[in-house]
């Protein structure tokens, strides 16, 4: 029998809810897409929640143990890598508001 990296689903409501957070944030980004400058202050929450599930996968490999590493090596790229392009979109449209 092979090594599977991605352990069963036990539970699936979890994907659920993943998947309606990924939903949720494409039209938050897609209400923020029309109008930037309109709606400049929705440009802080993907990367907070970006920030949130980051530690909540970090925690879940290295902390408990829950979580397995390709979790957390998924999570660098979709993830921490966005925070900071994000972060300087929020920083480059604060001035820009600024004048």
């Amino acid at each position: 029998m092979g090594h599977n990296a991605f352990p069963t689903l036990n539970n699936p409501f979890l994907l659920i809810i993943w998947s309606g957070m990924a939903f949720l944030w494409a039209f938050v980004m897609w209400e923020f897409s029309n109008d930037p400058i309109k709606n400049f202050r929705l440009a802080k929450y993907p990367w907070i929640e970006k920030c949130v599930t980051t530690y909540a996968v970090t925690w879940g490999v290295f902390i408990d143990g829950s979580a397995p590493m390709v979790v957390f090596l998924f999570v660098l790229y979709t993830d921490v890598l966005w925070i900071v392009l994000f972060i300087i979109a929020h920083i480059n449209l604060r001035k820009i508001m600024a004048g």
